[in-house]
C-alpha cells in the first residue's frame, strides 16, 4: 500500500484516537476532570473528518478505495461516539440544573452522580465588629451568601459523600483592610467540589471570586461584586451596587437599589426591579429587562433583547435601539410621538427625554413590550 494512501486514509482515525488517549491520560495519570473539555473534542474531530474527505477527493486516484472507506467508517463511528458523549453530558447537566446549558452543570452533575450527596462539615466562625468588606475565593463549588444580625461571619462547607478525606484547607481571617475567606487547593493541586454557605452581618461590600460553581446571594445591605468563570449567578435584594463578570452561565439580578453592571460571555441575563442605572454587555445570550428606574445601556453580539413593561419606565426617556441583523418591535410605544425608525434602528424621545436608554444587538431582535 502506498504510504501516502495510509496517511490520508487514517488521518481522522489518528486524530480521534489521539484525543481519546489524551483525555484518558489526563483522567488517570493527572486526576484531571476531563468532562468540561469533551465539547471541544467533537468540533476538532469534525474538522479532521472534513479534512480527510477533502484529501480523499484530492488524492482519489492514488488511494485504495476499500481501505479508505474502512478508515472513514471508523472515523465516523468515533465521531458519533464523541457526539453521544457530549450530548449525554449536556443532557445530564440540563437535568441537574433544571434549565439552561453550561459547562459547570455538566461537571457538577457528573460529580453528584459519582460521589452522591454532600455532607456538611464543621463551620468556620469569625467575629466581625469592624466595617470591612468580605472577600471570598473558591475554585470549585456553589456559594450561597445571605445576611443576618448575629455579628459573625459563619462559613459552612459541604463536600460529596466519600470525599471527606479530600476536604481542602479553609481560611477565614480578619486582615488589615478586609475579611478574607478562601478554599485552598490540596497539596497535590487537586480541588474537590466544596459548597459554601456563608452568613454574614451587615458589611460595606461582599466580593466573590469563583472558578466553577453557582453563586446565590440574597438580601445584602452593602455592595456586591462577583467574578466567576463557570456557573449561574443569582442576586436578589441588595441595597448597594452590583457588579458581575461571568464567562459561562446565566445571570439573574433583581430588587437592587442602586446601579448594576454586568458582563457575560455565554449565557442569558435577566434583570428586574433595579433602582439605579444598568450597563450590560453580553457576547452570546439574551437580555431581559423589566422595571429599570435609571439609564440603560444594554448590548449583545448574539442574542435578543426583551424590555418588558417598558411603557411604565419610558414616560420620560430618550430611546435608541439598533439591531444590525434582526428586527425591532415596539408595539407598546406606537402611540408615542417623535418616533424615527428604519428596518434596523429606532429612535424616540418620550416626555422630557431625561432617561437615556440604549439597546444594541448585532445578531438578534429587540422587543419593547
Amino acid at each position: 500500500m502506498n504510504p501516502q494512501k495510509k496517511k490520508v486514509g487514517y488521518f481522522t482515525l489518528g486524530i480521534a484516537l489521539l484525543l481519546t488517549g489524551v483525555l484518558i491520560l489526563c483522567r488517570l495519570i493527572m486526576d484531571f476532570d476531563v468532562i468540561p473539555y469533551l465539547p471541544y473534542a467533537f468540533p476538532i474531530v469534525f474538522i479532521a473528518l472534513g479534512l480527510e474527505f477533502l484529501l480523499t477527493r484530492i488524492f482519489a486516484e492514488r488511494m485504495n478505495p476499500p481501505r479508505q472507506v474502512g478508515a472513514s467508517a471508523i472515523a465516523i463511528v468515533l465521531l458519533v461516539f464523541y457526539l453521544l458523549c457530549v450530548g449525554g453530558t449536556y443532557f445530564v447537566g440540563y437535568v441537574a440544573g433544571e434549565n439552561g446549558w453550561n459547562i459547570h452543570r455538566i461537571v457538577r452533575s457528573w460529580d453528584d452522580r459519582v460521589n452522591g450527596h454532600y455532607v456538611v462539615q464543621p463551620p468556620l466562625v469569625l467575629k466581625a465588629d469592624a466595617q470591612k468588606p468580605l472577600v471570598v475565593e473558591s475554585s470549585y463549588g456553589d456559594i450561597h451568601v445571605r445576611e443576618s444580625q448575629d455579628g459573625e461571619i459563619i462559613a459552612t462547607p459541604s463536600i460529596p459523600v466519600g470525599r471527606e478525606a479530600d476536604m481542602p484547607e479553609m481560611i477565614l481571617e480578619e486582615q488589615a483592610d478586609r475579611y478574607y475567606l478562601k478554599v485552598t487547593p490540596r497539596d497535590d493541586g487537586s480541588i474537590p467540589p466544596v459548597d459554601l454557605d456563608i452568613v454574614l452581618p451587615a458589611l460595606p461590600s461582599v466580593e466573590i471570586r469563583s472558578s466553577y460553581g453557582d453563586i446565590d446571594i440574597l438580601d445584602i445591605g452593602g455592595n456586591v461584586a462577583v467574578d466567576s468563570a463557570f456557573g449561574d449567578v443569582s442576586i436578589d435584594v441588595c441595597q448597594g451596587t452590583v457588579s458581575v463578570r461571568l464567562a459561562n452561565g446565566d445571570i439573574e439580578i433583581s430588587e437592587i437599589k442602586k446601579d448594576v453592571t454586568a458582563e457575560n460571555s455565554f449565557g442569558d441575563m435577566e434583570l428586574a426591579g433595579i433602582g439605579g442605572s444598568v450597563k450590560l454587555t453580553n457576547q452570546n445570550g439574551d437580555i431581559t429587562l423589566a422595571g429599570i428606574a435609571g439609564d440603560i445601556d444594554a448590548s449583545c453580539s448574539f442574542g435578543d433583547i426583551d424590555y418588558e413593561h417598558a411603557a411604565r419606565d419610558l414616560e420620560n426617556a430618550t430611546l435608541s435601539a439598533k439591531a444590525r441583523f434582526g428586527s425591532i418591535s415596539a408595539d407598546s410605544l406606537t402611540d408615542k410621538v417623535n418616533r424615527q425608525t428604519t428596518s434596523d434602528s429606532l429612535d424616540m424621545t418620550l416626555g422630557d427625554g431625561g432617561k437615556k436608554v440604549t439597546l444594541t444587538t448585532q445578531n438578534g431582535s429587540i422587543t419593547i413590550d
